[in-house]
């Protein structure tokens, strides 16, 4: 008799990288990620800034002036971050 196939699980060690962002306007980007949801600039130069809640980068965005709206078609446009509570 076979034993049942062993669920695949990921290690305790594996993370995900930061996301990378192509945003139009820098400046208002970061007053949204700070102010709405709360992140960190971590850095900030040459038209490129990291943000977190202090540990690693969880968000990386990227000014290119002109860039278009994602738009209204089906797609991986989101972003989801893990918080400790809703506060």
């Amino acid at each position: 008799m076979t034993s049942p196939a062993a669920t695949p699980t990921l290690a305790a060690t594996t993370r995900l990288g930061a996301t990378h962002l192509t945003v139009s306007d820098l400046d208002r980007s970061l007053r949204f990620y700070q102010d709405a949801i709360g992140l960190r600039v971590h850095s900030h130069e040459d038209g490129r800034a990291a943000l977190g809640a202090g540990g690693e980068d969880v968000l990386v965005l990227i000014e290119e002036p002109g860039a278009d709206r994602a738009g209204r078609h089906a797609g991986l446009y989101h972003v989801a971050l893990l918080y400790p509570s809703r506060q």
